[in-house]
C-alpha cells in the first residue's frame, strides 16, 4: 500500500475535514440566500424549515467528513465500506428526521425537503469535485515523479547522433 502521508494509509491527513472546512465559506454565503427565498416563498413557517434543512445539511457533511477521515486512517477497504455505509445510514436518519419534523406545525414540509435534498445533493457536488482535484493532484505528482531529473549529472534529454 502506497502512504501519501505519513501514516495516514489513504492519502493526506485531513483531507476531508480541510474538505469541510473549504467549504464554509460557500455554506455561509449561500444560506442567507436560501433562508431569504424560504421566507419570500414561504413565509416564517419557511424559513424555520430552511433553517432547520440547512443545519442538517452542514451537520451531514460535517458527519461525512468525520467518518471518512476516521475510515482513512484505517485503510483503502475501510474507507470504501465507510463511503458507502455511512452513505446510507446517513441518508436515512435524514429521511427518519424529515419524517418527524414534518408532524410538526411550524414546519413546511416541501420547504425541508427541498433544502434537505438541494444541500444533500450539494455535498455530492461537493466531494465529487474534491475527488477530482485529488485525482488530477495524484497524476501531477506521478508524472513529476516519471520525468526525468538530471540530477545524476547525465543530460536525459534526447540527442541526435549524426
Amino acid at each position: 500500500m502506497v502512504t501519501l502521508g505519513g501514516d495516514f494509509p489513504c492519502g493526506p491527513r485531513h483531507v476531508e475535514t480541510r474538505l469541510f472546512r473549504q467549504s464554509l465559506p460557500w455554506l455561509a454565503a449561500i444560506i442567507p440566500i436560501v433562508l431569504g427565498v424560504a421566507w419570500l416563498l414561504r413565509g416564517n413557517e419557511g424559513l424555520a424549515s430552511a433553517a432547520i434543512g440547512t443545519l442538517l445539511g452542514v451537520g451531514n457533511l460535517g458527519l461525512s467528513a468525520l467518518v471518512m477521515e476516521r475510515a482513512g486512517r484505517v485503510g483503502g477497504n475501510a474507507l470504501i465500506l465507510a463511503a458507502l455505509v455511512s452513505y446510507v445510514v446517513r441518508l436515512a436518519i435524514l429521511f427518519v428526521v424529515f419524517i418527524l419534523l414534518e408532524q410538526l406545525d411550524f414546519i413546511d414540509a416541501p420547504t425541508l425537503g427541498i433544502v434537505l435534498a438541494g444541500t444533500y445533493l450539494g455535498l455530492l457536488v461537493i466531494e465529487a469535485f474534491a475527488v477530482v482535484a485529488s485525482d488530477r493532484a495524484v497524476a501531477q505528482s506521478a508524472q513529476a515523479r516519471l520525468r526525468p531529473s538530471g540530477i545524476d549529472g547525465v543530460n536525459d534529454a534526447p540527442t541526435s547522433v549524426s
